[in-house]
């Protein structure tokens, strides 16, 4: 039995790819929402290239950093309260916001791993909507 290996550039191509209120469809073909912004993260190959993204990754992957990062997190994520490992995952991995498009939805995230891919001018994902984060 052979496994398939991962890319590595995989995850920043589909990112790449991804634009600002692309319509974005659940694992069921469900339409859930449009791309309300993007965040390339820290672990992006060259994330000031895209306009996003810490000034450096230096910072240990299992603690906000002081600075941009945590400017970053606070403008995305305000007084929230979000566990510190969600916050860091997507600080570091990048993600999109997905806005409902109903007054009483919340905003979902979804990182790159769970993004299945680009077509047709929409974004696919690989999991459904209860299986995002929602704010």
């Amino acid at each position: 039995m052979t496994m398939k290996q991962s890319d590595p550039n995989r995850t920043q191509s589909v990112m790449s790819l991804i634009q600002i209120d692309m319509p974005v469809y659940d694992a069921n073909g469900d339409h859930i929402g449009k791309v309300e912004d993007l965040y390339f993260g820290a672990d992006a190959d060259d994330p000031q290239a895209h306009g996003a993204g810490a000034a450096t990754t230096g910072t240990p992957r299992t603690t906000v950093a002081e600075g941009l990062v945590a400017d970053i997190a606070q403008g995305l994520f305000g007084d929230d309260a979000i566990p510190d490992t969600v916050r860091n995952r997507f600080l570091n991995e990048g993600f999109i916001q997905i806005e409902p498009g109903t007054l009483l939805g919340a905003d979902m995230f979804a990182t790159p791993d769970q993004i299945a891919g680009v077509t047709e001018g929409a974004v696919r994902l690989k999991v459904t909507r209860d299986q995002l984060f929602h704010k």
